[in-house]
């Protein structure tokens, strides 16, 4: 291999490892702002406004909050075997 195809494989090989986390985000908003509609409609169907709405919010945040850290933990794993197994090779 010349040294810019060394160059563009390390390139690659980090964007593939850093993709998960850049959707992180996006998840965790996407919960919230989800919890925020259902919510909502759920407040004008009910005529609870706005108790149904904080109540969504609180737990879409809750939940996402959760998922968002049960992914970093599994992503962080699966980088340190990767590691442990470019060591061992």
């Amino acid at each position: 291999m010349t040294p810019e195809e060394d160059k563009e494989e390390v390139n690659r090989s980090a964007m593939l490892s850093a993709g998960p986390y850049l959707t992180l985000g996006i998840q965790l908003a996407m919960t919230v702002v989800a919890a925020f509609f259902i919510g909502r409609l759920c407040d004008e169907k009910f005529s609870t406004a706005p108790w149904l709405m904080i109540t969504a919010i609180v737990a879409g945040s809750a939940g996402g909050l959760i998922k968002f850290i049960r992914t970093v933990n599994d992503l962080a794993k699966q980088d340190d075997e990767r590691a442990r197994n470019k060591k061992k090779s």
